[in-house]
């Protein structure tokens, strides 16, 4: 479960009995689980990570002149369902993430075919690369 607010609703759904999300998250911390907000994280494949590490490489000596004709910009981003407000899980002290803890992130967008047609020059930049993009540390 994702939420006290859930787990209260499927415990009144399945035994009848009534139950704060409150008293779920007090019960759940007795047992040494805490809530922590899930991080926003791209899950990266094998392949994107090879292409990541390849990029880096071919842009490893790359002057100061090289990256000053680069134009730095950043994305928009659109709820389609609802907001992306934070998530909670429940993880035990001193456990590390794993795969059910992360919100999956999805991205999507069309700009390349109109910088194709603009007949721009792009760097190319691996796929799911944030950390690679100084702009998204201004």
């Amino acid at each position: 479960m994702s939420s006290a607010t859930k787990v209260a609703k499927e415990l009144e759904k399945d035994t009848g009995r009534k139950v704060s999300a409150e008293t779920v998250c007090r019960t759940l911390r007795k047992t040494g689980l805490g809530a922590i907000e899930k991080p926003k994280k791209p899950l990266l494949s094998a392949k994107n990570i090879r292409k990541r590490l390849s990029w880096c490489m071919a842009h490893k000596d790359w002057t100061i002149d090289d990256w000053k004709r680069v134009v730095w910009s950043d994305e928009t981003k659109i709820n389609i369902f609802n907001s992306d407000g934070r998530t909670w899980t429940w993880i035990r002290s001193g456990e590390s993430l794993k795969l059910h803890h992360v919100k999956m992130t999805v991205k999507h967008g069309r700009v390349k075919e109109y910088v194709k047609e603009q007949s721009y020059n792009i760097l190319e930049w691996p796929a799911q690369s944030p950390d690679l993009n100084p702009i998204e540390n201004m």
